[in-house]
């Protein structure tokens, strides 16, 4: 691994780490903690007066919300920690670095759960995109 993919990966890692550690996300923790409990309570108390359909689609629909919240968090911070990776390391290094991680990964358009994919964060950030390559087998009989 270059030095620029290894200045990223640490410096991602560090700004998300400090993204976390910030009011703003514990207290949307916090908040998306008592979303749960509310709709935990909701379910149980329906349950016990025997009205379980009125009280099912509220607990899912309370859920559905939480979750779909900590993706955008999630999203958030990392957006943020890309900003912060820039203003320490600089444009030109980040994007180069980047590259580097998008060329050596399979799949660099693939984003998981919470998370932009490397050609969405090297499009953000250097304002390029990344030719995505499919280099999966095939069999010649």
């Amino acid at each position: 691994m270059g030095q620029a993919e290894l200045d990223v990966l640490l410096a991602t890692g560090l700004a998300r780490s400090i993204c976390t550690r910030k009011p703003t996300y514990t207290l949307g923790r916090l908040l998306l903690a008592s979303v749960v409990l509310i709709a935990s309570l909701v379910l149980i108390l329906s349950w016990m007066h025997h009205v379980p359909f009125l009280g099912f689609p509220i607990s899912i629909a309370l859920c559905v919300s939480v979750v779909w919240l900590m993706h955008t968090q999630a999203r958030s911070i990392a957006f943020h920690a890309d900003t912060l990776m820039v203003l320490w390391l600089g444009r030109g290094h980040v994007c180069s670095g980047l590259h580097a991680l998008a060329d050596r990964s399979r799949t660099p358009g693939r984003r998981r759960w919470g998370e932009p994919s490397l050609a969405e964060r090297i499009e953000r950030v250097c304002g390029t995109r990344v030719e995505v390559k499919d280099n999966q087998l095939t069999l010649v009989g």
